[in-house]
């Protein structure tokens, strides 16, 4: 187990890149892995081995069941799924086939399910923190901009279990700590909760905006309903909307950014509180030592803005949202139709 290349890439969908990261130059295409993903093939550089767990299964023939790969700790509780359809798996990370390879949010990783020798690389990862689907209004943003949310397991023992139709394969194996490394297990355990915490995190303020935005684009479509009304109950009721939105808004703006990416933007845009915890992340993630004691006052400080900005959420549902529901209810509009 080995701290994995985390510095931010650059990437050509198309043709060939000269610089592998920053102060590495070498020649190479990326290409996408069949199984979701990207890999580099260099031309004038050599490629280090797989940086993570590389699983062999053979496949007498091509199966005609899902082939699912499950990862577990030494308890038996489950870590990641893999499995042959696209659309099934539970995890979220590219194949990382180098040891230079740059992080990538593409397509949802599957397992590759011919007939013969298959291979599949788990990175050591954890799942990413969840993410906000909602009417992103950040789609442009660069994927390799991104930090990776998810923990690294720590070194103990782990499992691997291959299911083809009604048969199972489990396999174990131990993740060691690189030699070079001072770090104690209980320095990576501390390391791999609050790693852990950050993300959970990260995922709660997500989950927060993704339901602020589905209950959004409902008051908006009954706010659009009353105004073709036009008539005074309807007329109340574009107001009340006009001011739960506002409400909506003033939460939304303070847990992610809702701006529109540019180039000359990103300097500008202010920081919130998703991007603090996920640059937090890469002050975890960045040595194998236990966190600092500066690392945990942040996050105590990060969370509770978070936790603050979700329960003013909650206020907003349980309050604004409620009266607005009494207030639609009394009014006569009408049904949905063609």
């Amino acid at each position: 187990r080995y701290l994995q290349w985390s510095a931010r890439g650059f990437r050509s969908e198309t043709g060939k890149n000269y610089m592998a990261g920053l102060g590495a130059a070498a020649t190479f295409y990326e290409d996408k892995l069949s199984q979701g993903g990207r890999t580099r093939r260099y031309i004038d550089a050599g490629e280090g081995p797989p940086a993570g767990v590389v699983i062999h299964y053979l496949l007498k023939d091509t199966p005609t069941d899902e082939v699912t790969l499950t990862i577990l700790d030494s308890r038996g509780e489950k870590i990641s799924t893999f499995v042959s359809s696209k659309e099934e798996c539970d995890e979220t990370t590219e194949d990382k086939d180098t040891d230079a390879e740059p992080k990538d949010t593409g397509p949802k990783r599957h397992l590759s399910a011919d007939k013969g020798l298959n291979r599949f690389v788990w990175d050591m990862r954890y799942p990413d923190a969840k993410e906000v689907t909602e009417n992103s209004s950040d789609e442009s943003e660069n994927p390799l901009d991104k930090e990776r949310s998810g923990p690294l397991a720590p070194p103990g023992v782990y499992q691997a279990q291959l299911k083809v139709g009604d048969q199972s394969y489990t396999r174990s194996f131990e993740l060691l700590k690189d030699p070079r490394v001072s770090a104690t297990q209980e320095d990576f355990e501390a390391q791999f909760r609050l790693w852990s915490d950050i993300r959970d995190k990260i995922s709660e303020a997500r989950e927060g905006v993704n339901m602020l935005r589905r209950i959004r684009g409902q008051v908006e479509e009954w706010k659009r309903r009353a105004k073709e009304a036009e008539s005074a109950e309807c007329a109340e009721i574009s107001e009340a909307a006009d001011e739960l939105l506002e409400g909506l808004k003033s939460i939304e703006v303070e847990l992610v950014q809702t701006e529109p990416d540019s180039e000359t933007g990103r300097l500008r845009r202010p920081v919130r509180l998703d991007e603090k915890l996920e640059d937090l992340t890469s002050v975890v993630s960045c040595v194998d030592a236990a966190p600092p004691k500066q690392v945990y006052d942040v996050f105590e400080h990060l969370s509770g803005m978070v936790d603050e900005q979700l329960s003013k959420l909650q206020s907003l549902i349980e309050a604004d949202v409620a009266t607005f529901n009494t207030l639609i209810s009394s009014v006569d509009l009408p049904a949905v139709g063609g």
